[in-house]
């Protein structure tokens, strides 16, 4: 169930889950048939925990929070994507700043794009 995932944590690869990693078939399944609304709600749910854990390793890295807050307004209707967007970048930005390789899985793991999407790179959750 994990070999993709230890081919790539014997290539050094960073990023070591795709939508196509077997291990998260089955979420991926379950998420296709829920709502939007019910997917934003769980997933701003699912990033609070590594958002404080990793606030308390960097208390003054103000962006993962930044992203949070600004796509909790795109959620809202209150901004447009393109904003958040910019905050979610930023965001990424972090993980290259920083080179504790548990705080860079944290700022990854709290990173918003769109609820669930899938992309090229994997999962941005959101």
């Amino acid at each position: 169930m994990y070999q993709d995932v230890e081919i790539k944590l014997k290539k050094k690869n960073k990023i070591l889950f795709s939508f196509d990693s077997m291990c998260l078939q089955e979420i991926i399944t379950l998420m296709e048939k829920q709502n939007k609304r019910v997917l934003v709600l769980w997933a701003f749910e699912c990033v609070l925990k590594p958002l404080e854990i990793f606030e308390q390793q960097y208390p003054n890295e103000f962006r993962p929070r930044n992203a949070y807050d600004i796509c909790q307004q795109w959620a809202s209707g209150v901004i447009k994507m393109q904003i958040a967007k910019k905050a979610i970048l930023d965001c990424h930005r972090v993980c290259k700043e920083i080179d504790d390789i548990y705080y860079i899985s944290l700022c990854h793991a709290r990173t918003i794009y769109s609820p669930c999407k899938k992309t090229r790179n994997g999962f941005d959750f959101l």
